[in-house]
């Protein structure tokens, strides 16, 4: 029979084959806590990570649409425009609106006006080929030597100046040759107010008219005497600014912005550095064909000039002594142009 402490020492290792030593369960690691914010990842105390939120799409702004610029030509038949670029002029018309003796063409940013005879036409902007007059005046005035001298020929040129008035020579009557210059008042209707601004006698009568002005608002025009330059606000008579005083010159004229100007003179296009005076000289010319008529001075600094043999000359910028232009007639046949001038 086993003894007491052989008994004893069968029931330890009894109990240890069991697990009945230790019956409580070692605590695992916690993972992470069902409590956690939602989102929130790694440790318990990260903060959640915010989902970027897409801002609207921005859409680009398209480039401004470049305004097309035009050669504005008054000819014996039409109004013409050429398109041009800051050094070219096309010779294929994008528009031409029918127009009988038109002597003078002026644009500003609302109307075209033009001289054709006895009326004195004004057009809402733009022209399309259909285009007619949206109204027109039919002057009848007098200068002031006396006697009748009527003036109902608009046979020179007509001219805008920066306020919007609208100016025309006109002659006709007496002499058949002297006339006056009229002014239109803004804002131009039919309704517009007629005033003499310029008044030319027998001395200094107009063979040719010519209207231009430069960036001081001071009006110039060909009489027999040369280039006659008359100020603002009233255009009493200036002292005469002949630019070229030898006889009938100056049928065309343009301005750039700082009031140096190209006069057509004789068969030649003469630029005048500013200020315009009595004794101002050229200091160079460009030569054309023939006899120089209309003129006209792109915001580029393109020159282009027609003569009376029908030829256009486009002078590209920068203009020098040294220029030398490209010519075309874009004109045949009984068509001649007389004045042009750019425009939108």
């Amino acid at each position: 029979m086993p003894t007491l402490g052989i008994l004893v020492a069968m029931l330890s290792l009894a109990a240890c084959a069991s697990g009945g030593v230790n019956t409580t369960p070692v605590a695992a690691n916690p993972g992470p806590s069902s409590s956690a914010s939602p989102g929130a990842t790694g440790s318990p105390n990260a903060h959640p990570t915010a989902s970027p939120t897409a801002g609207p799409t921005s859409t680009p702004t398209p480039a401004p649409t470049a305004t097309p610029l035009f050669l504005y030509v008054a000819t014996t038949q039409h109004i013409v425009l050429l398109p041009a670029t800051a050094t070219a002029v096309s010779t294929t018309a994008a528009v031409v609106v029918p127009s009988s003796n038109t002597s003078g063409v002026a644009v500003n940013s609302a109307f075209v006006a033009t001289c054709t005879g006895t009326a004195i036409n004004v057009y809402t902007k733009p022209l399309i080929a259909t285009s007619t007059p949206a109204f027109h005046f039919s002057p009848v005035t007098s200068n002031n030597e006396g006697g009748t001298f009527n003036y109902t020929q608009c046979t020179g040129d007509v001219a805008f100046d920066g306020s919007g008035n609208l100016y025309a020579i006109v002659t006709g009557g007496g002499y058949g040759t002297h006339g006056v210059v009229l002014r239109f008042a803004t804002p131009l209707s039919a309704a517009s107010s007629m005033t003499i601004v310029a008044d030319l006698g027998i001395s200094n009568n107009i063979v040719r008219g010519m209207l231009a002005f430069d960036p001081s608002n001071d009006l110039f025009l060909n009489s027999q005497l040369g280039l006659e330059e008359w100020l603002p606000p009233t255009y009493p008579q200036a002292t005469w600014a002949y630019a070229f005083a030898s006889g009938n010159t100056g049928i065309g004229a343009a301005f750039d912005a700082s009031g140096d100007a190209f006069f057509s003179n004789l068969s030649a296009v003469s630029f005048v550095p500013a200020p315009i005076s009595q004794t101002s000289t050229a200091s160079y010319s460009l030569a054309l064909g023939a006899a120089a008529e209309g003129v006209a001075l792109s915001p580029a600094g393109l020159l282009v000039a027609i003569d009376g043999g029908g030829t256009m000359h486009v002078f590209a910028p920068p203009l020098s002594a040294a220029s030398s232009g490209t010519t075309s007639v874009p004109f045949t046949g009984a068509e001649t142009a007389n004045q042009l001038t750019f425009g939108n």
